[in-house]
């Protein structure tokens, strides 16, 4: 009965540590000094950054994702302007926000496909004036080269965005910013406190 209950107290303890899991070791020394009440409100404010996971997720070229408190994502806009980045904050949304290397392979491809397909034409016999039957081929079609060249042309804008507008947040730089929000945060808390 001892032995379960301490078993269960470490097994608690345990999970809130590995829940509460603090990027620096200084942040972490900071973070003892608070009372209480501060501690609270600095776990249900701070910014945590985490890799992307998962194959089934949005395909985005950012490798990483951004929570608040203990469970709430922050969209890329959200996370720059929480951060003090509001001047960059849509533009790197906008980066992140579509798929951009998805639609520029997906718009080439289709577009290539749409351009090369040629249906062949064919034989028609068609009377001439004497009443003689005659026999005159069609010229070939091309039923989808407007929108091959719509797809293309999308998926090379697509591509063109991609390269010249790099994301350059990486996941290192992205928890860089927020631990110095989270420094910013526990000193908010200890002169309001």
């Amino acid at each position: 009965m001892k032995i379960t209950k301490s078993l269960i107290l470490l097994i608690i303890c345990t999970s809130f540590g590995f829940s509460q899991d603090v990027d620096d070791v200084n942040l972490q020394s900071a973070i003892n000094d608070l009372n209480e009440e501060q501690q609270l409100e600095f776990f249900r404010t701070k910014i945590t950054i985490e890799p992307a996971s998962g194959f089934f997720g949005k395909i985005t070229y950012r490798n990483w994702n951004a929570f608040q408190g203990l469970d709430k994502k922050l969209s890329t806009k959200e996370f720059f302007s929480i951060t003090g980045y509001e001047a960059e904050a849509p533009d790197f949304a906008l980066r992140t926000e579509l798929p951009w290397l998805f639609f520029a392979y997906t718009g080439i491809t289709l577009g290539l496909v749409g351009i090369t397909i040629v249906e062949e034409g064919g034989i028609e016999e068609v009377r001439d004036e004497q009443g003689y039957w005659n026999e005159e081929t069609t010229d070939d079609k091309r039923p989808l080269l407007l929108p091959g060249i719509i797809f293309l042309g999308g998926g090379a804008y697509s591509l063109y965005y991609y390269i010249t507008h790099p994301q350059l947040t990486t996941y290192e730089l992205a928890r860089e910013i927020a631990s110095a929000y989270n420094n910013k945060l526990i000193v908010w808390l200890k002169l309001s406190g």
